[in-house]
């Protein structure tokens, strides 16, 4: 009489680790990352500004501070909630304020509706130069005076190393960030570059030596520091 015993269950394997030789299953395929819906906002309020905020604001002078409120939408495009995910403590009652006044668009993927969420980035500038500023839709500019504002009758354009750009990133515009300091006569001095191509830099400094800037809440020459951030098209 012979004994056969089945060793590791019921089943009996070969040598190569296979069942009744059979190949094992193949893994199931790895999970498709769902498409996060792009929710965007309307009847948009800005955060009010008081004391606190603008001595914080102020206290960066010509550096930007950012507040960034994530928003819960339901599928309907009501707001669930919002909180802020990165934010001077002096900002955020505000910025969260701000928020919760908005209306939505329902958010929806592959036309169904569905929840998400949207981070609302506020940038707070003190000592900035105001001229036009291409942000994404979810990024909203906020000047905090002292400003400064360009005296030229028309802003410069893009020249071809600008134009060149443009084609590769599939965009409308180049955008030239520097910060500079003013002369007694509304002149730029020390003018650094912090994102600008050589063109277009020097498309927006001749503009400005020519035509110079006007200031409010300070004194060109008091050796205030601004910011510009200015797109090119």
């Amino acid at each position: 009489m012979w004994l056969i015993l089945l060793a590791g269950g019921s089943l009996a394997q070969d040598w190569g680790g296979h069942q009744n030789g059979r190949a094992p299953s193949p893994p199931p395929p790895p999970a498709e990352e769902a498409t996060p819906p792009e929710v965007f906002a309307y009847d948009i309020v800005l955060p009010e500004m008081d004391l606190p905020m603008q001595i914080e604001v102020e206290s960066a002078a010509g550096q930007p501070v950012i507040c960034s409120i994530e928003a819960l939408v339901d599928p309907y495009g009501q707001l669930l909630d919002a909180m802020p995910l990165a934010c001077p403590d002096s900002l955020k009652k505000a910025s969260v304020k701000a928020v919760r006044s908005w209306k939505f668009h329902p958010p929806t993927v592959d036309n169904v509706a569905v929840r998400g969420s949207m981070e609302a980035r506020f940038v707070y500038v003190s000592h900035t130069v105001v001229v036009e500023t291409h942000t994404p839709h979810n990024e909203f500019l906020i000047r905090v005076s002292p400003i400064a504002t360009p005296k030229w009758p028309t802003p410069p354009t893009a020249g071809r190393e600008g134009r060149q750009q443009m084609k590769a990133l599939g965009t409308d515009h180049v955008r030239c960030v520097l910060t500079l300091s003013l002369d007694e006569r509304g002149l730029p001095i020390d003018v650094v570059p912090e994102s600008c191509d050589d063109e277009s830099l020097a498309r927006v400094q001749r503009r400005l030596f020519r035509y110079g800037l006007k200031t409010q809440g300070s004194k060109p020459g008091d050796g205030t520091r601004y910011r510009m951030d200015i797109a090119l098209k």
